[in-house]
């Protein structure tokens, strides 16, 4: 890992005004959660908590997911990756600084919604909220990877961008795929498809177990642990990591 590089990550995140519209994004999305928690009959304190966990961590994901993807786009584009790499930088120390940099401003970010959560909502918080937002942070960690691997396959932005979006509504809605595939019955005509779908459930990070807004209400005993939570984020996060690095080892420049 080369320090410099993951200086160079952080200093583009600062320049590209990445943090700044982030943390302005999230206070917009706590004042309109009041806003429209007002308009409940009853337990408005909650509806507008939950509201807000849920927007504000899809704003995460995707201003993430955009940042890494159109990052890593103009840096081939502008031939940085190129310089950086004709310096004395092995292609693996530079892929582990990038992801080292992902991870620092995912750490950053599940950060601020944690703050966020805990100056809004504190009197209603139950015991799941450490777990939630450690939850958040393997989420975006995984994210930014796989945004770091979509951009370096696909030449394209916007395909990257779509396929890596593509990537987070599978991972969670595949617990509802699972519960649908079970329910087929054997011999019928989707059979096949309900078998591929529990084929794919082994490739794709449970999201639909991770960040449930329940947990900041009614805990989260019995439901997931830390050690789901750490093993998916390990797991996934190396997985996505030495795809990239190996898309970029065969890479001609």
């Amino acid at each position: 890992m080369n320090i410099s590089i993951v200086k160079y990550v952080l200093f583009a995140a600062m320049r590209d005004k990445l943090i700044l519209s982030l943390v302005v994004s999230s206070l917009l999305v706590v004042s309109m959660s009041f806003f429209l928690g007002s308009s409940a009959i009853v337990e408005q304190d909650q509806f507008a908590l939950v509201y807000m966990v849920s927007t504000l961590r899809l704003l995460l994901v995707f201003g993430l997911v955009l940042f890494v993807i159109f990052f890593l786009r103009r840096s081939f584009d502008n031939k940085d990756i190129e310089y950086l790499l004709s310096r004395p930088v092995g292609r693996k120390s530079f892929i582990a600084s990038y992801v080292f940099a992902f991870i620092l401003l995912s750490l950053f970010f599940s950060l601020l919604a944690a703050i966020i959560i805990a100056c809004v909502g504190h009197s209603y918080l139950g015991s799941g909220y450490a777990l939630w937002c450690y939850s958040l942070c393997m989420e975006l960690i995984i994210m930014s990877v796989a945004a770091l691997f979509f951009g370096m396959v696909l030449s394209s932005p916007m395909s990257a961008t779509l396929t890596t979006f593509a990537f987070y509504m599978l991972a969670r809605l595949i617990g509802e795929l699972l519960g649908i595939a079970s329910d087929i019955y054997v011999g019928t005509s989707f059979e096949i498809m309900a078998n591929s779908i529990k084929v794919i459930s082994n490739f794709v990070p449970r999201f639909d177990l991770l960040t449930q807004s329940s947990w900041l209400l009614y805990g989260s005993e019995g439901v997931v642990g830390y050690a789901l939570v750490t093993i998916q984020g390990i797991t996934f996060t190396i997985i996505l990591s030495c795809a990239a690095m190996i898309d970029l080892i065969r890479r001609q420049f």
